[in-house]
C-alpha cells in the first residue's frame, strides 16, 4: 500500500528533497493590457486615490501580475516635477503588502510611468501625488493595467531555480527577478501563446 507523504529520518536527505522540490508553471499568457485595471480617466485634484469598487477590475483570474500606473499631462498644465504612488492589495502568496513607487517621466508631454515590483492577485486601493507645475486638471489622465512581468507563485533563491522558461513552444529569453520572484517574457503574450516554466522552489 502506497504511503502519503512518509516521514524521511535522513536530516540530509530530507534537505536534498526538500532543494529539489519543483513547480510547473503551463498557462496561457494573459495579454499586457495598459487599462486593465482602470480605463483613461480624467483626473480631478493632485492627489488621486482609488479604492478597488472605483476600478475597472480590482483582480485577475490566471496569474498574479504588477501593475502600472500611467499618468498623462496633457499640456494644459505646466510641467510636473514628481509623480508618487502607493499600491495596497493582495499578492502572489496571499499576504496584504503596500508598496510605494517613484514615477518616471518619459517625455516632453509628461507622460508618468509607475511600475510596481511586486506581483498582486488583487488590488484594494491605488493612490498617486502630483507635485510640482500646475494643479492636475480634467485636461489630464491615468490608467492602470500591467505589462509582460507576472509573479512565478513561489520563492526562488536564485535566478537558475527557473531551470525552464518557454514562451510558445520556444526557449524565452525573459528578465527572472530573485527580489520580487516574479517573470518577464521577452515575447509577447497574447491570450493565445503558452508560457512554460519549470521552477525550483526555495522556500520552506
Amino acid at each position: 500500500m502506497a504511503t502519503r507523504n512518509p516521514q524521511v529520518r535522513n536530516p540530509e536527505l530530507s534537505e536534498v528533497i526538500k532543494q529539489q522540490s519543483c513547480t510547473a508553471i503551463n498557462w496561457l499568457v494573459p495579454a499586457a493590457s495598459a487599462n486593465y485595471f482602470k480605463t483613461s480617466t480624467a483626473l480631478a485634484a493632485q492627489t488621486t486615490t482609488l479604492a478597488a469598487a472605483s476600478m475597472t477590475k480590482s483582480y485577475v483570474i490566471d496569474v498574479p501580475v504588477v501593475p502600472i500606473i500611467v499618468v498623462t499631462n496633457s499640456g494644459v498644465s505646466v510641467a510636473w516635477t514628481s509623480v508618487t504612488g502607493t499600491v495596497v492589495g493582495i499578492d502572489q502568496f496571499g499576504h496584504k503588502i503596500a508598496e510605494t513607487i517613484a514615477g518616471v517621466v518619459s517625455n516632453v508631454n509628461q507622460t508618468w510611468t509607475l511600475t510596481a515590483v511586486n506581483a498582486y492577485a488583487t488590488l484594494i486601493s491605488v493612490a498617486f501625488t502630483i507635485a510640482g507645475g500646475t494643479a492636475a486638471d480634467s485636461n489630464d489622465s491615468y490608467v492602470i493595467g500591467f505589462g509582460k512581468t507576472y509573479g512565478l507563485g513561489v520563492n526562488i533563491g536564485a535566478s537558475g531555480d527557473v531551470l525552464v522558461h518557454n514562451f510558445n513552444l520556444a526557449t524565452d529569453a525573459g528578465t527572472i527577478s530573485v527580489a520580487n520572484n516574479t517573470y518577464t517574457f521577452a515575447g509577447t503574450p497574447d491570450d493565445a501563446k503558452y508560457g512554460y516554466l519549470y521552477v525550483r522552489s526555495s522556500a520552506y
